[in-house]
């Protein structure tokens, strides 16, 4: 595939309160479809202001996106998704789903 992401998913498994909880994502880029720059990928989840996304490798064909769940006061599942699009026309958008377990 010109693009993949592993995991395909992330499970933060149990998160406490006023804890936080790390994950990284590989992409794993076609040799021809590696992107010029972090510029050209846009990085957007629906899990506003309790997950944060940070490039932790943007160079070669194995890019790193490491992925931190900071849970709120409330005892829940919470789910959403990171969506990966590309400028790049070779590339077709990620959809990376999580879950979390906050207590």
């Amino acid at each position: 595939p010109a693009v993949r992401a592993i995991p395909e998913e992330l499970f933060f498994g149990t998160v406490h309160i006023g804890q936080s909880a790390s994950a990284t994502i590989g992409l794993h880029f076609a040799p021809t479809n590696i992107p010029d720059s972090t510029a050209t990928v846009s990085l957007v989840h629906d899990l506003q202001p309790l997950l944060s996304l940070a490039w932790i490798r943007t160079d070669g064909r194995f890019w790193q996106l490491e992925a931190t769940v900071r849970p709120d006061g409330r005892s829940r599942l919470v789910e959403g998704t990171i969506s990966i699009r590309f400028e790049h026309g070779a590339l077709p958008p990620l959809r990376i789903p999580i879950k979390a377990l906050v207590l």
